[in-house]
């Protein structure tokens, strides 16, 4: 049986937020702010490590958030996150930062931004949390998703890492955490997270054991199979790539991304069309995206020499 006060820790180490209720009036203003890493609806599951006073020791069970439905505030749109105790938190997503609403401050405040840079410190107003350390960025790189997106990286010098639109594997609310004196801090480890229902993050191991998101799985396992329909070559390479369609397929779109998540080249291309010269880009790796009205059908990775 999954425990119900699990978000409600995560709830404690961002008390600031308690007493929101009042401000989820609706609104007719125009919306100014975009939703895009999570749509209309996500899901984060969770393995946790949970401290019982009462046992002097730690119980590992599952832990799940959602967005279901959304608020307007000060003419901004922000999404509300329950977890199974029934009780909303507010967020919002500007550019590529989210913000948390602040009860306390009668405000919003920085949870995270994802455009930081190796070097940059994380910074934010919020009162608590490991913010006031004023940890850096220590790497940005990218990584492939579940379902073939490359995402953003960040590791933080906390030993903190983010990843762009999902959060701290450590839990999204995790930088608003605050640490007590005591070894008896609650731990979370990310299992998967869902937009609108796709899987884009899924761990498999610790979903069959703890439960993870309702998504689309069986979608991603048809991407996966039709990975085939297009061969790349030469790879590594020195100036040109050429995509050979295998399937019937009169046109797509080919996206190439370096290593800091960066779009470097964004070309259509069909069969007589085919060829993407790179001899305008450093050595290096750049993972590639293919896709034909929107729809994902190929991705990899490629060495320029």
């Amino acid at each position: 049986m999954k425990t119900k006060f699990l978000i409600f820790i995560l709830s404690l180490q961002c008390s600031f937020i308690f007493g929101i209720n009042r401000y989820l009036a609706t609104s007719t203003n125009e919306v100014v702010d975009s939703v895009s890493y999570f749509g209309n609806s996500a899901c984060w599951s969770y393995r946790a490590s949970v401290y019982e006073r009462i046992l002097d020791g730690f119980r590992t069970t599952s832990a799940l958030s959602s967005i279901i439905g959304d608020s307007l505030i000060k003419h901004h749109k922000y999404l509300k996150s329950y977890s199974e105790t029934g009780f909303p938190i507010l967020i919002r997503q500007e550019n590529k930062k989210i913000y948390i609403w602040s009860d306390d401050s009668n405000n919003d405040v920085l949870l995270y931004d994802f455009d930081v840079k190796k070097g940059d410190t994380i910074r934010s107003t919020a009162q608590s949390g490991y913010f006031l350390q004023l940890p850096k960025v220590s790497v940005v790189d990218t990584i492939q998703l579940y379902n073939g997106d490359y995402r953003k990286r960040i590791k933080i010098s906390n030993g903190d890492t983010w990843i762009e639109g999902i959060g701290s594997v450590n839990g999204f609310y995790y930088p608003l955490r605050v640490y007590v004196t005591c070894d008896c801090n609650s731990s979370f480890e990310l299992i998967s997270f869902a937009r609108e229902k796709v899987l884009s993050f899924y761990n498999s191991e610790l979903c069959a054991t703890f439960g993870c998101c309702e998504g689309t799985i069986d979608d991603l396992k048809n991407t996966q199979i039709i990975k085939e329909m297009f061969a790349i070559y030469p790879n590594p390479t020195k100036e040109i790539i050429t995509i050979k369609f295998v399937c019937n397929i009169e046109k797509s779109n080919i996206e190439l991304f370096d290593l800091q998540g960066k779009t470097v080249i964004n070309k259509q291309i069909n069969e007589t069309n085919n060829s993407v010269r790179l001899n305008q880009l450093p050595k290096g790796i750049y993972f590639y995206r293919i896709s034909t009205d929107g729809k994902l059908l190929q991705t990899g990775k490629l060495s320029k020499e």
